[in-house]
């Protein structure tokens, strides 16, 4: 497995397909990952989780079905990490004919020149911890959690030679990978706090932060303040913005110098 730094040259903006673009195609499955592919991603962002049977899957929900505030874009029901793989496998997702995939056969299948944006999503323990920094006590026992996870995704990994980014919003998750890999590529993830992501950031030494547009004020009409991505940069981190779905947005970022937009179609940047 080989990592390539997402970089900081904002005369270019890279572009992650958020899921597969999942705004137009199946996402998490062979499919929507191919989809990107061929549509000039030059990362494609997956979101992944273990089986019952501790399996790495692509998936992003909890559960198979709409329970407990879940979409429902399976034809399947229970919880991912307690379903043994051969039952998630037939699963199908969003009537599209398309199955969840082990994260195996999208490493395995994922055309040369594209990398991964692998989301470590959720380690199938009962609680995990999200959005905030923790104490030193919180983050030993949080990283023990992951580590068996984290050891599954590394070893699917192991011989794959594109480019890799590692994300997430635990920061268990982050620890656990630096942990057992110390020169991979991390982002923590965060929805509001950028505070949080530089935290994180500095901790791991990460290459990017993930902040959501929210963090931005993205939405509002207003001008949108350049400092938090001067200070990234400063700081030696990429900036990658989630989840663009209009022109607007994506002007609004690259503008203000982000390095990646994570975003749920192609063409935002191109006609």
């Amino acid at each position: 497995m080989s990592q390539a730094f997402v970089g900081t040259d904002t005369s270019m903006t890279r572009i992650i397909a958020h899921r597969g673009y999942a705004g137009v195609a199946p996402e998490n499955t062979v499919s929507s990952v191919h989809f990107a592919a061929d549509r000039g991603a030059d990362l494609v962002e997956v979101d992944t989780m273990p089986s019952a049977d501790g399996r790495a899957v692509v998936f992003h929900d909890s559960r198979l079905d709409d329970q407990e505030g879940n979409r429902g874009v399976t034809d399947r029901t229970g919880v991912v990490w307690e379903t043994p793989f051969a039952e998630l496998v037939e699963a199908q997702v969003l009537d599209s004919g398309e199955h969840i995939p082990a994260l195996s056969e999208v490493v395995r299948t994922l055309p040369d020149g594209v990398g991964l944006n692998i989301e470590l999503k959720h380690c199938g323990a009962p609680t995990i911890i999200t959005g905030r920094v923790l104490t030193s006590h919180e983050r030993d026992e949080r990283m023990a959690q992951w580590e068996p996870f984290v050891r599954t995704v590394l070893d699917v990994l192991d011989e794959f030679s594109g480019e890799v980014l590692f994300s997430s919003f635990a920061e268990g998750a982050l620890a656990a990978l630096r942990a057992q890999a110390p020169d991979a590529q991390l982002a923590p993830i965060v929805a509001d706090r950028l505070d949080v992501a530089f935290e994180l950031a500095d901790r791991y030494e990460a290459t990017a932060v993930h902040p959501s547009m929210d963090a931005f004020g993205v939405t509002l009409p207003e001008p949108v303040d350049p400092i938090p991505v001067q200070r990234a940069h400063d700081a030696g981190y990429a900036v990658n913005v989630w989840t663009i779905e209009t022109w607007y947005q994506a002007a609004q970022l690259r503008g203000i110098g982000v390095d990646g937009l994570i975003t749920e179609y192609p063409g935002l940047t191109t006609w």
